[in-house]
């Protein structure tokens, strides 16, 4: 995967912006900046090499290793820069702080961490494209809509994840809680709200039932009198989720604060997470196994 650095429109560092990067199908990263430097992870994101020219005149570069988790301030931002766009596109992300967000608009928002009080490792999708266009109890819209510019979205049963589909049907986009490393002073299990974004056709493997869902939907819902209205007929709701959908690869979380409010928890349909499981496997329910940082 090269040159995603102009669609990913990653924040410039204090000095310069990140011009290319390359990514391994095995998880190594390359990375270039405009001050010429170049910086490399390795496959699993916990060290780093830092390469940049040397002095004027000399051949010679200057090159520098270091633990990811441990790096110094002059090579922090642009390793942040670099680690964020690897673990949208690879399996098991790499947090640089244990606990903290992996996406970029948790830190525009303010939050870092979602607290559950029960550990996640498990997303729960309809089973197929019938369950997820039928009306939810209590009058709630499908868990399947589709948005105003021609993407498909779709949320978990239990309200604890959503993804979207692009409109030319080639990529795809899962936010959900990652369960990360416990703080040594906070609660047992902490998740940090994650992005993550694949192509249909090369992808995790915990992502292929919602793979399957998601082309299921997307041949329902195509068709010459296909238009940008939500299964039920009715236009979909204005979401942050549709104005990211052509920037890419940013989603909203599920559960997303909205003007300076407190980080809501996520709302579930139905049980409480523990009891819902019996409920959700006798709909027929699609499981995912998530990755934990």
């Amino acid at each position: 995967m090269a040159g995603e650095a102009a669609r990913y429109s990653a924040p410039a560092t204090s000095s310069c912006s990140l011009v290319r990067v390359c990514l391994a199908q095995d998880g190594r990263l390359k990375a270039s900046f405009s001050d010429n430097s170049v910086l490399l992870l390795t496959a699993s994101g916990s060290a780093f090499v830092h390469c940049s020219p040397g002095a004027a005149g000399s051949n010679e570069q200057q090159v520098f290793r270091q633990l990811s988790r441990y790096a110094i301030r002059a090579y922090a931002p642009k390793l942040a820069v670099a680690v964020q766009f690897r673990n949208m596109h690879v399996d098991v992300p790499f947090l640089l702080t244990p606990g903290a967000s992996t996406s970029q608009q948790q830190q525009h928002q303010g939050s870092n961490g979602l607290t559950l009080g029960y550990k996640l490792d498990e997303l729960w999708w309809p089973a197929d494209a019938a369950h997820a266009l039928q009306p939810a109890p209590g009058a709630s819209p499908p868990l399947a809509q589709l948005l105003p510019d021609g993407s498909l979205a779709v949320s978990a049963c239990d309200g604890m994840a959503r993804a979207t589909l692009q409109p030319n049907r080639r990529r795809f986009a899962v936010c959900y809680p990652l369960r990360t490393t416990p703080l040594p002073s906070g609660p047992p299990y902490q998740h940090a709200w994650h992005t993550q974004v694949f192509s249909v056709d090369c992808y995790p493997e915990r992502w292929h039932p919602l793979v399957e869902l998601l082309l299921d939907l997307a041949e329902r819902l195509a068709g010459p009198d296909a238009d940008a209205t939500d299964p039920a007929g009715q236009p979909p709701e204005h979401s942050a989720a549709a104005e990211q959908a052509q920037g890419w690869p940013l989603l909203d979380a599920p559960a997303a604060r909205q003007d300076g409010q407190e980080q809501p928890q996520p709302a579930y349909r139905g049980a409480e997470p523990r009891g819902e499981r019996g409920a959700l496997a006798g709909q027929g329910a699609a499981v995912s196994r998530v990755a934990r940082a």
